[in-house]
């Protein structure tokens, strides 16, 4: 089950990260929201859908997440780059 573990927020966008333990790994999840009034209405609500006018400041969120180093770079390793190819002249390859 994933656990609360800290809030973010800038403007009306806000975010959450959850960490849970699978397998004795621990992983963290982020879900992102913004919050709004309708015009007729007092009432706020929620969205998880934004308009491009405001990806600049969703990616800002995510760019002051990443950089208060509350994301780590990606726990998996990556496959090792194959080595260039070589050029043999006495072969003419």
């Amino acid at each position: 089950m994933s656990e609360l573990t800290k809030k973010f927020r800038l403007g009306a966008i806000s975010g959450a990260e959850f960490t849970s333990d699978y397998n004795g790994q621990t992983s963290k999840q982020y879900s992102f929201q913004k919050s709004f009034k309708k015009k007729d209405s007092e009432t706020w609500e929620n969205t998880q859908y934004f308009y491009d006018s405001e990806l600049p400041k969703l990616h800002a969120l995510i760019g002051s997440i990443i950089d208060r180093g509350v994301v780590v770079s990606d726990p998996k390793p990556k496959a090792p780059e194959a080595p260039p190819p070589v050029y043999d002249e006495a072969a003419g390859f």
